[in-house]
Protein backbone atom coordinates (compact mmCIF):
# COMPACT_ATOMS: atom_id res chain seq x y z
CA UNK A 1 0.00 0.00 0.00
CA UNK A 2 2.85 2.34 0.82
CA UNK A 3 4.42 1.74 -2.59
CA UNK A 4 1.13 2.55 -4.28
CA UNK A 5 0.87 5.78 -2.34
CA UNK A 6 4.37 6.78 -3.41
CA UNK A 7 3.91 5.89 -7.12
CA UNK A 8 0.44 7.42 -7.51
CA UNK A 9 1.74 11.00 -7.97
CA UNK A 10 4.24 9.70 -10.54
CA UNK A 11 1.44 7.92 -12.48
CA UNK A 12 -0.71 11.03 -12.45
CA UNK A 13 2.24 13.04 -13.79
CA UNK A 14 2.75 10.61 -16.64
CA UNK A 15 -0.95 10.59 -17.46
CA UNK A 16 -0.98 14.36 -17.67
CA UNK A 17 1.99 14.35 -20.03
CA UNK A 18 -0.03 12.40 -22.59
CA UNK A 19 1.35 8.89 -22.16
CA UNK A 20 -1.82 7.43 -20.60
CA UNK A 21 -5.36 8.71 -20.07
CA UNK A 22 -6.05 10.10 -16.61
CA UNK A 23 -7.74 7.66 -14.27
CA UNK A 24 -11.45 8.04 -13.67
CA UNK A 25 -12.07 8.82 -10.03
CA UNK A 26 -15.55 8.28 -8.69
CA UNK A 27 -17.31 11.46 -7.59
CA UNK A 28 -16.95 12.18 -3.88
CA UNK A 29 -19.69 10.79 -1.72
CA UNK A 30 -22.16 13.43 -0.62
CA UNK A 31 -21.44 14.64 2.86
CA UNK A 32 -23.70 13.12 5.43
CA UNK A 33 -26.00 15.71 6.90
CA UNK A 34 -25.79 15.91 10.63
CA UNK A 35 -29.12 16.60 12.19
CA UNK A 36 -28.28 19.45 14.51
CA UNK A 37 -31.02 20.61 16.81
CA UNK A 38 -32.57 23.90 15.87
CA UNK A 39 -30.98 26.38 18.24
CA UNK A 40 -32.92 29.41 19.38
CA UNK A 41 -31.62 32.86 18.47
CA UNK A 42 -30.63 33.45 22.08
CA UNK A 43 -29.72 30.78 24.58
CA UNK A 44 -27.48 30.25 27.57
CA UNK A 45 -24.81 27.58 27.41
CA UNK A 46 -24.96 25.49 30.60
CA UNK A 47 -21.15 25.20 30.86
CA UNK A 48 -20.65 28.96 30.70
CA UNK A 49 -23.51 29.55 33.12
CA UNK A 50 -21.95 27.19 35.65
CA UNK A 51 -18.66 29.10 35.48
CA UNK A 52 -20.55 32.30 36.36
CA UNK A 53 -22.58 30.61 39.10
CA UNK A 54 -19.40 29.34 40.77
CA UNK A 55 -18.02 32.90 40.89
CA UNK A 56 -21.02 34.00 42.92
CA UNK A 57 -23.44 36.91 42.86
CA UNK A 58 -20.70 39.39 43.78
CA UNK A 59 -18.96 38.85 40.44
CA UNK A 60 -22.23 39.40 38.57
CA UNK A 61 -23.09 42.52 40.56
CA UNK A 62 -19.64 43.99 39.96
CA UNK A 63 -20.48 44.04 36.25
CA UNK A 64 -24.12 45.16 36.43
CA UNK A 65 -24.67 48.33 38.52
CA UNK A 66 -28.12 48.41 40.13
CA UNK A 67 -30.16 50.56 42.50
CA UNK A 68 -33.33 49.69 44.37
CA UNK A 69 -36.67 51.11 43.27
CA UNK A 70 -39.49 51.70 45.72
CA UNK A 71 -43.05 52.91 45.31
CA UNK A 72 -44.64 54.47 48.42
CA UNK A 73 -42.12 52.71 50.65
CA UNK A 74 -42.68 49.29 49.06
CA UNK A 75 -39.88 47.51 47.21
CA UNK A 76 -40.53 47.21 43.45
CA UNK A 77 -37.26 45.83 42.05
CA UNK A 78 -33.69 46.57 41.02
CA UNK A 79 -33.08 49.18 38.32
CA UNK A 80 -30.26 48.39 35.90
CA UNK A 81 -28.09 51.48 35.59
CA UNK A 82 -26.06 49.89 32.80
CA UNK A 83 -25.88 46.53 31.02
CA UNK A 84 -22.86 44.55 29.78
CA UNK A 85 -22.04 44.55 26.07
CA UNK A 86 -22.72 40.79 26.00
CA UNK A 87 -26.41 41.51 26.54
CA UNK A 88 -26.77 43.21 23.15
CA UNK A 89 -29.55 41.63 21.17
CA UNK A 90 -31.72 40.65 24.14
CA UNK A 91 -34.60 42.80 25.29
CA UNK A 92 -33.03 44.09 28.51
CA UNK A 93 -31.63 47.60 28.68
CA UNK A 94 -30.40 50.21 31.11
CA UNK A 95 -33.34 51.67 33.03
CA UNK A 96 -35.30 48.41 33.20
CA UNK A 97 -36.38 47.35 36.71
CA UNK A 98 -35.90 43.64 37.47
CA UNK A 99 -38.73 42.38 39.69
CA UNK A 100 -38.21 38.58 39.74
CA UNK A 101 -35.95 35.84 38.42
CA UNK A 102 -37.58 32.50 37.55
CA UNK A 103 -40.71 33.66 39.40
CA UNK A 104 -38.70 34.21 42.58
CA UNK A 105 -38.49 37.56 44.39
CA UNK A 106 -35.06 39.16 44.66
CA UNK A 107 -35.61 41.80 47.34
CA UNK A 108 -33.35 40.46 50.11
CA UNK A 109 -29.90 38.84 49.99
CA UNK A 110 -31.53 35.49 50.80
CA UNK A 111 -34.01 35.93 47.93
CA UNK A 112 -31.20 36.83 45.57
CA UNK A 113 -29.13 33.82 46.63
CA UNK A 114 -32.10 31.44 46.23
CA UNK A 115 -32.74 32.69 42.69
CA UNK A 116 -29.02 32.42 41.93
CA UNK A 117 -28.73 28.80 43.09
CA UNK A 118 -31.84 27.58 41.26
CA UNK A 119 -30.21 28.55 37.97
CA UNK A 120 -27.89 25.55 38.42
CA UNK A 121 -30.82 23.21 37.65
CA UNK A 122 -33.25 25.45 35.73
CA UNK A 123 -34.01 24.76 32.08
CA UNK A 124 -34.54 28.45 31.33
CA UNK A 125 -33.89 31.90 32.71
CA UNK A 126 -37.06 33.93 33.13
CA UNK A 127 -36.64 37.57 34.05
CA UNK A 128 -39.70 39.60 35.02
CA UNK A 129 -39.08 43.32 34.67
CA UNK A 130 -40.67 46.68 34.08
CA UNK A 131 -39.83 49.20 31.42
CA UNK A 132 -41.28 52.63 32.08
CA UNK A 133 -43.83 50.99 34.40
CA UNK A 134 -44.94 48.42 31.82
CA UNK A 135 -44.49 44.78 32.95
CA UNK A 136 -42.47 42.51 30.65
CA UNK A 137 -40.90 39.07 30.75
CA UNK A 138 -37.82 37.68 29.08
CA UNK A 139 -37.34 33.94 28.71
CA UNK A 140 -34.02 32.45 27.56
CA UNK A 141 -33.51 28.65 27.38
CA UNK A 142 -30.51 27.10 29.13
CA UNK A 143 -29.01 24.38 26.93
CA UNK A 144 -27.05 21.47 28.39
CA UNK A 145 -27.39 19.04 31.24
CA UNK A 146 -27.13 20.39 34.79
CA UNK A 147 -24.08 19.36 36.78
CA UNK A 148 -24.85 17.73 40.12
CA UNK A 149 -21.42 18.85 41.37
CA UNK A 150 -22.17 22.54 40.70
CA UNK A 151 -25.56 22.32 42.42
CA UNK A 152 -23.91 20.59 45.40
CA UNK A 153 -21.19 23.27 45.60
CA UNK A 154 -23.79 26.04 45.60
CA UNK A 155 -25.80 24.29 48.32
CA UNK A 156 -22.63 24.01 50.42
CA UNK A 157 -22.00 27.73 49.97
CA UNK A 158 -25.55 28.43 51.11
CA UNK A 159 -24.62 27.18 54.57
CA UNK A 160 -21.95 29.88 54.74
CA UNK A 161 -22.59 33.56 55.32
CA UNK A 162 -25.18 34.97 52.90
CA UNK A 163 -23.82 36.87 49.92
CA UNK A 164 -23.55 40.65 50.04
CA UNK A 165 -26.80 42.43 49.20
CA UNK A 166 -27.14 43.50 45.57
CA UNK A 167 -26.91 47.18 46.57
CA UNK A 168 -26.67 49.37 49.63
CA UNK A 169 -30.39 49.12 50.36
CA UNK A 170 -30.91 47.94 53.93
CA UNK A 171 -33.73 47.93 56.40
CA UNK A 172 -33.82 51.21 58.34
CA UNK A 173 -31.54 51.11 61.35
CA UNK A 174 -31.60 53.31 64.42
CA UNK A 175 -27.88 53.13 65.15
CA UNK A 176 -24.83 52.22 63.14
CA UNK A 177 -21.25 51.48 64.08
CA UNK A 178 -18.66 53.74 62.51
CA UNK A 179 -14.98 52.79 62.55
CA UNK A 180 -12.65 55.79 62.75
CA UNK A 181 -9.04 55.32 61.70
CA UNK A 182 -6.30 57.76 62.48
CA UNK A 183 -2.53 57.72 62.07
CA UNK A 184 -1.82 58.83 65.63
CA UNK A 185 -4.71 57.12 67.46
CA UNK A 186 -5.72 53.48 67.65
CA UNK A 187 -8.86 52.29 65.87
CA UNK A 188 -11.95 53.32 67.83
CA UNK A 189 -15.57 52.32 67.56
CA UNK A 190 -18.10 55.07 67.96
CA UNK A 191 -21.86 54.66 68.18
CA UNK A 192 -23.69 57.17 66.02
CA UNK A 193 -27.41 57.82 66.47
CA UNK A 194 -29.14 58.28 63.10
CA UNK A 195 -32.70 58.20 64.47
CA UNK A 196 -33.35 61.88 63.57
CA UNK A 197 -32.37 61.23 59.97
CA UNK A 198 -35.26 60.63 57.58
Amino acid sequence: MRALALTLPLCLTLACSGEAPPPEFPPPAPEAKVNEPDLPDHFIDRGRLEVVLKQGPGWFLSRVPIVDVQDKGKFVGWKLEDVPLEWRGIDIQAGDVITAVNAMPIETPSDFWAAWTTLSVASELKVAYQREGEPRELSIPILGQPSAAVAKDLQAQQGEAPPAPPAERRMPQRKRTVVIKSNDKPIQETMVDWSDEK
